[in-house]
């Protein structure tokens, strides 16, 4: 038999139970007249409940562990600062971690005849593990939220010490600009002094300038009565 036809078979074997039970179930419900049809036909459909509890209870923990698996991806993904945090990530990523874990040891232990013995232990053990991430999945993002609202306020404490701080860069720009106002007022004035003895020292030189030239300009002989005045007074 060929690869191909001998897989289309083991798939057509594997829905067989699912159709066989509901028949295996009438027969024993209608058997009452014939109690060892009754006894075997509640044999063969007691033995197929096992195998779709075994079947489902595998399922359900591979389900469980891909959830743990993902849920372990994202946490990997995430920086968590806070110290806090960080230790109940820590925890948290261990559990997920020990759910994988436990996937792994129920399918071999539900394997084979043997398995069918632990069937109900693994379905427990399966409960606990799946009520017990619901829990700490909710206690994470308790915790998760009151880290990031820490976070906010310190955000918030740093702002108002970084306004605090332009405040007071503020303050001592405006001193600076007074210091600059009160030097220019202080070069004004020194500059309007300047102008000042500038301009009477202009206006002494001219009137210098204009005394020795009306003074040259006079005739000679009055120069010189000039010269002898200055003499007698000399």
């Amino acid at each position: 038999m060929s690869r191909k036809r001998w897989a289309a078979l083991k798939r057509r074997l594997s829905k067989a139970p699912d159709i066989l039970q509901p028949a295996l179930t009438l027969v024993r419900e209608s058997a009452d007249a014939f109690p060892p049809l009754k006894s075997a036909t509640g044999g063969a459909v007691h033995v197929l409940q096992l195998r779709k509890t075994r079947k489902d209870t595998c399922k359900d923990w591979e389900t469980l562990a891909n959830e743990a698996r993902e849920r372990a991806t994202i946490m990997d993904q995430d920086n968590f600062r806070a110290d806090q945090l960080q230790e109940e990530a820590a925890k948290y990523k261990a559990f997920l971690q020990e759910i994988q874990e436990a996937a792994q040891t129920s399918r071999r232990r539900l394997k084979g005849l043997k398995g069918f013995l632990h069937i109900e232990t693994e379905k427990g053990t399966l409960d606990h593990y799946s009520k017990e991430l619901q829990k700490k999945r909710e206690d994470f993002r308790a915790i998760q939220a009151v880290s990031n609202v820490q976070n906010v306020q310190e955000g918030i404490s740093v702002i108002h010490e970084e306004v605090g701080t332009i405040h007071e860069g503020l303050g001592t720009i405006q001193e600076g600009v007074m210091n600059i106002e009160e030097i220019m007022k202080k070069i004004q004035i020194l500059s309007d002094k300047t102008n000042n003895d500038i301009q009477e020292l202009s206006r002494k030189t001219s009137n210098e300038i204009t005394g020795i030239y009306l003074t040259l300009s006079r005739p000679k002989d009055q120069i010189m009565n000039l010269y002898r005045w200055d003499l007698l007074f000399f």
